[in-house]
């Protein structure tokens, strides 16, 4: 038997092990515990780092899209209307209570206008009050985003707000370029009240700008072209039922900034949900959760005056090498129209010109000329009085007498390799022989059928269609053979103005007709196996789609032609200083350029710019003002000191 005090020290001993061992379990138990929590921590961690990777990848995604819309609308639209412009994006993906549910938020842009979501079932769409948010039209972009589901409970899908300056939901915008857009937003036009107005108003925009703000009630730019926003899960009382669909601010948060808040600041309560224009990109929180992304329309115009730029460059490049060119191959730059930005759209190259704007014409439209023509084999010609028949198989009308129009037999509208089918040529010539005040001529014909090739000639009387120079001296020395007619037709009518009205018979109308008298006419009408051969005729082609004119992109954009590749020239870079070079930041970007293309951007005040002048220095900056300069500069980021856009063209 122990003694009580060993036996005490026992039990105690005992006690203190029993003690240390459930201490031991309480500390694997807490150990367990705090495991756990570090891991549930590490794993929601985790789970929001990949949700915040996600939505900055579809609103990056989103951006682009977006952009790319932006700068190809007209160039890669099917159609030539000029209503599609560089700048323009589309409507959002709205719902509606005309559209049926399985059009409702399914990725497709409203096509009716720039409608609005207001309460699932209200619609905003012209005048003043017009505003334009809904879902991005992700299909029409083109975009690989594929919605959980339309009701979207998770919050992925991205919603999209766009000023309606840039949706063509009206006229009331009639050009969108450099310019117009930076002209100040002075309020909704009174004749842009119709609804759909129908005329084009004052060239300031009709409709604010987007306005985004930072958490604090700040703006950050009130100049914004459109924003992109991801919504994040339900917060507060948001319900996002499958049927009926849940309005926007089922999906897009608010944020209150208190009064009293330390500046700087602006009080009041934002929400991304309403149509004011008016949108907040602010820190993630318990009650908001929108992540959003914004381009102002400085930034989207600096993307498209690049492309406008590089497109202007890529027909000017296709016309020297491919259309226009003889055989064998060689690259025939042409004279250029002198820089004159405030003149009209439809200028003629000059010779020497090899700085200065894109020459033009516009396709079915008349352009005063002289012209001739000579016909062979000999036409079975039919004539009376002062007429002969020589007269009708080739005949030379004075420059100024006449006008020409081309149009094409192709629809869509024309290419560069098919625009130049069919010609109609009339003619007023006065006094042309004894007896005879006034001659009318009419000739129509159409050449080889689309797409045969367009052959081309240096010798200004060889072929027909001259469409300019390829020779440092003579301005008219290339020409399109027409070597193969469907149809040409001829017709020379005879006055003499001096002489008493009296009763003649009008070959062409088949009927008597009382006036000056009719004093001899010539006619021919040939088919398949005759051909003409017209020249004379100053023509430039036209290189650009309808929205170039209509939106007057050619007052911002100078051209220059290397002297390699001048016309008249070797085309090549061979020799010293025949060829130009294109610096980014002052690092050589490209060089042994045949050509280059300058966008001239915004005015840019710092610099005391004024435009509608043609002095370049009043729309480009730097080394790209000096005169008969090979070096051509480009800056990134642009500045309020330089924002030129320099294409080159490549060999």
């Amino acid at each position: 038997m122990l003694p009580a005090r060993k036996a005490s020290h026992l039990i105690s001993l005992c006690s203190l092990r029993q003690r240390g061992f459930g201490i031991y379990i309480l500390i694997l138990i807490l150990g367990a515990v705090a495991t756990v929590t570090v891991v549930s921590m590490m794993t929601s961690s985790t789970l929001k780092t990949r949700e915040q990777i996600t939505h900055a990848q579809i609103l990056a995604e989103s951006k682009r899209a977006l952009i790319g819309w932006a700068i190809t609308r007209g160039s890669s639209t099917p159609t030539d209307t000029g209503t599609d412009r560089p700048g323009d994006l589309p409507a959002p993906d709205v719902i509606s209570s005309s559209e049926t549910p399985a059009n409702n938020y399914n990725g497709d842009r409203n096509n009716t206008g720039c409608l609005s979501v207001i309460d699932g079932t209200s619609l905003v769409s012209y005048d003043l009050n017009a505003r334009c948010l809904g879902r991005l039209p992700w299909r029409d972009l083109k975009m690989a985003l594929q919605a959980p589901s339309e009701q979207d409970a998770e919050g992925r899908m991205p919603w999209y707000a766009v000023s309606a300056n840039l949706t063509r939901i009206d006229v009331c915008f009639g050009k969108l370029n450099s310019e117009t857009v930076s002209l100040a937003y002075t309020g909704f036009p009174a004749d842009c009240t119709a609804s759909p107005p129908t005329s084009p108003a004052a060239p300031n925009p009709p409709y604010p700008w987007l306005t985004v703000r930072d958490g604090r009630g700040n703006v950050i730019s009130s100049r914004v072209a459109f924003v992109v926003i991801v919504p994040g899960a339900v917060v507060g009382n948001q319900q996002r039922p499958a049927s009926p669909l849940g309005a926007a601010n089922q999906y897009l948060d608010s944020m209150t900034v208190e009064a009293g808040c330390a500046a700087p600041c602006v009080p009041g309560t934002y929400s991304n949900a309403d149509l004011d224009n008016d949108f907040i990109a602010g820190d993630a929180s318990d009650t908001f959760n929108d992540k959003l992304q914004y381009v102002t329309i400085d930034e989207l115009m600096e993307a498209v005056e690049n492309q406008v730029a590089g497109a202007v460059g890529g027909a000017l490049k296709a016309a020297a090498t491919s259309a226009y060119t003889e055989a064998p191959p060689a690259a025939r730059y042409f004279w250029l129209a002198p820089f004159n930005p405030s003149g009209s759209a439809y200028q003629s190259a000059a010779v020497n010109t090899t700085r200065g704007m894109l020459p033009n014409h516009a396709i079915g439209g008349s352009f005063n000329t002289g012209f001739q023509w000579s016909m062979t084999p000999s036409p079975p010609v039919t004539r009376s009085g002062t007429v002969n028949s020589s007269e009708v198989r080739s005949y030379t009308v004075p420059a100024g007498q006449g006008s020409c129009n081309w149009t094409s037999t192709v629809t869509p509208p024309p290419t560069t390799t098919d625009l130049l089918r069919r010609v109609q040529c009339t003619a007023t010539v006065t006094n042309p022989e004894s007896g005879v005040t006034r001659r009318l001529i009419t000739l129509t014909y159409t050449g080889s059928t689309p797409p045969a090739p367009i052959p081309v000639s240096t010798d200004p009387t060889s072929a027909n269609l001259v469409i300019s120079p390829a020779t440092a001296t003579a301005p008219i020395t290339r020409s399109v053979n027409r070597t193969t007619l469907s149809t040409v037709t001829l017709q020379i009518t005879d006055y003499d103005d001096n002489s008493s009205n009296t009763w003649s018979w009008n070959p062409w109308a088949l009927q008597w007709e009382y006036g000056p008298p009719i004093v001899g006419y010539g006619t021919e009408n040939a088919g398949a196996g005759y051909s003409i051969r017209t020249w004379g005729i100053s023509y430039f082609p036209s290189l650009m789609r309808n929205w170039y004119i209509a939106n007057e992109w050619y007052r911002f954009i100078y051209l220059a032609i290397a002297p390699g590749y001048q016309p008249g020239g070797v085309n090549n870079c061979t020799a010293a200083n025949s060829c130009f070079t294109v610096r980014l930041n002052s690092n050589t970007a490209a060089s042994s350029a045949p050509g280059v293309v300058l966008s001239a951007g915004k005015t840019l005040s710092t610099l005391s710019q004024t435009r509608h002048n043609p002095t370049p220095g009043n729309y480009f900056e730097g080394n790209n003002t000096a005169s008969g300069t090979l070096i051509f500069d480009r800056q990134t980021p642009i500045s309020d000191t330089f924002n030129d856009q320099v294409v080159a063209i490549k060999p």
